[in-house]
């Protein structure tokens, strides 16, 4: 299942044991415009991104995030098609999130 969730609902899952956070972003955006506390990179867009998810657990929820919520959208739709159950990509990204929350 993929669904685009609104930061607040992102915030309140990212709490839970088995979410794994996701930034599909490169590491320069991260630096640029900062990040989400608690992920880890895999990076949209280059060769080993589809390898670097398979070696990730399926049964586990994932919570996706770039700049705006198009890239990572795209990234759940992978992860989906790989046979993922759990994914949610941040409605807005980085960029909402830093809104709703002022950081």
């Amino acid at each position: 299942m993929i669904e685009t969730i609104k930061p607040e609902h992102f915030r309140s899952l990212k709490l839970a044991s088995d979410a794994v956070v996701i930034d599909v972003r490169a590491a320069k955006e991260q630096h640029e415009e900062g990040q989400i506390p608690r992920n880890i990179r895999i990076q949209l867009g280059t060769p080993a991104f589809e390898e670097e998810v398979k070696q990730l657990e399926k049964d586990r929820r994932y919570l996706l995030y770039c700049r705006t919520g198009v890239r990572s959208m795209e990234a759940c739709q992978t992860m989906s098609r790989l046979g993922f159950d759990q994914v949610y990509s941040l409605d807005g990204g980085i960029v909402k999130w830093k809104e709703t929350f002022n950081n």
